[in-house]
């Protein structure tokens, strides 16, 4: 009885499968829109394994002076200049490729996927000035903006 379950709920379950949001409500749709205008914030590409490395400042016109420090299998965090512990973007999790991180104003977006059984796409959106995650939402990647090639 049990192999019978996991062979029909994990049926089609595997790295190449990506879960999808199952509505795409108002909220959703204002965030990606939002998310789609925002700054790319660049990232350098580490020499030894190749993957993206964040630690940039904010971009001058934003309200909060922080920097935003991570790596592509590690945990984007803000680090500002009075706190002594950098903030924690979204929450730690293991089989994470953070992909693109932006910014507009004092909000700040991570564009991430995660993959265990199948691959689930989300967009963090943290509010810099507060210092809070607001929403941490699935989205479906066809939603979100092709990413720039690196040189």
């Amino acid at each position: 009885m049990v192999a019978l379950f996991l062979t029909v709920v994990l049926a089609g379950c595997d790295a190449t499968s990506v879960r999808r949001p199952m509505r795409r409500s108002d909220q959703y749709n204002a965030v990606i829109a939002e998310y789609k205008t925002a700054a790319v914030l660049p990232s350098e590409t580490d020499k030894e394994n190749g993957t993206s490395v964040w630690d940039q400042p904010l971009p001058a016109d934003s309200p909060v002076r922080a920097t935003v420090t991570g790596r592509a299998h590690m945990d984007i965090k803000v680090n500002y200049s009075d706190a002594p512990e950098p903030q924690f973007v979204h929450p730690p999790e293991d089989y994470r490729n953070n992909l693109e991180v932006r910014v507009k104003g004092s909000t700040l977006y991570v564009y991430r996927a995660v993959t265990v059984l199948w691959t689930e796409y989300r967009l963090a959106v943290y509010d810099l000035p507060n210092r809070k995650l607001l929403v941490d939402l699935l989205v479906a990647p066809e939603d979100m903006p092709a990413r720039p090639k690196k040189p």
